[in-house]
Order: structure tokens, then sequence, then C-alpha cells
């Protein structure tokens, strides 16, 4: 049986190379060997459709998975609707409330002796300063954010303060 060959061109990313010359050099084999018996087993085995091997049974659903995938996306873009929009659903009154919290932290920023706190710390001392903004200094179940969040999310904005991993917070004077 004749064989006749027929140049074809393969290119590589950077990456893809590295990994076949250490297969090549960790199996003593040719590059061009290995590329020749991988394009060789492609065109030959009917069972590898564009470079996958297809399904011994093809009747799987798969819709159940990806409905819930769909769920999963909808959950999440549901969240951060919520996330965005916190503050405009409640209106005037988160706002009234948002003023009274940030001026309750700027009066602790005033008195503290130390330009560092915690987020805890900060709302004991808002608690002691403020009773009736005890409700707003912790997230709910439903938005997963709080109004002293925002606040303090706003004030960093404005250059009052900073917050750091593991709830610390530096006010700036």
């Amino acid at each position: 049986m004749a064989s006749k060959w027929k140049a074809v061109l393969i290119r590589f990313v950077e990456r893809e190379v590295e990994t076949l010359d250490a297969y090549c050099r960790e199996n003593h084999v040719k590059r061009t060997d290995l590329v020749r018996s991988a394009t060789r087993l492609y065109v030959a085995n009917h069972d590898l459709v564009n470079g996958v091997i297809r399904l011994s049974d093809a009747s799987v659903d798969i819709a159940p998975v990806m409905d819930s995938i769909g769920l999963v996306i909808q959950k999440v873009e549901a969240l951060e609707k919520r996330l965005n929009s916190s503050s405009v659903e409640n209106g005037s009154e988160n706002l009234t409330i948002s003023k009274r919290i940030a001026e309750a932290v700027l009066i602790v920023k005033r008195r503290a002796k130390k330009d560092i706190t915690t987020v805890d710390q900060l709302r004991e001392k808002l608690k002691i300063l403020d009773p009736s903004s005890t409700p707003f200094l912790h997230a709910t179940d439903s938005s997963g954010i709080c109004v002293l969040d925002e606040v303090l999310r706003e004030l960093e904005e404005r250059g009052e303060l900073s917050r750091e991993y593991g709830g610390i917070i530096r006010f700036r004077k």
C-alpha cells in the first residue's frame, strides 16, 4: 500500500509548545512523531468529534443541568440588583437614616483616641450614640448589606476613612 504524504500546517500557542515539549522529553518521543500520531488518531477515529470524544449514550438529557445553571444565573443577577439598588428601594427613609449614621460615625471619628478601630467596635459606639439606629447596623437576610456598609463606603469615597481586610477601619485626619 503506497502512502501519499501531505504537509499540514499546525500552529501552537507558546504554552502548548512548552507542554508538548515537556511530554516529549518525559516519554522520549520526537515532537513531529507525536503530532503525526495525534493527527492520524483524530482522522481515523470516528468517535472523535472536534477533538472531543463523543458520548456513548447520546440520549443523556442535559436539560435539567442547563435549567439549574439558568436558575443560579437568575439568583446572582437578582442579588446584584439588590446590592446596586438597596438604597433606592427604601427611598427617603433610608436617606435620613444614612445621614444620621454618617453623622454618628464622624462623631466617633472626632472622639477616637486612635485612628484604628474595627467595624464591631464602631457598631457598639454607634449603638450608644444613637440607639434607634441599631437595626440598621447589621445586614438583613433579604439584602445582605446594611445601611452602615453603605455609609462606610460613602465615607471611604469621600476620603474620611479607609477599610482594610478583617473589618479594620482607619480614620483619616
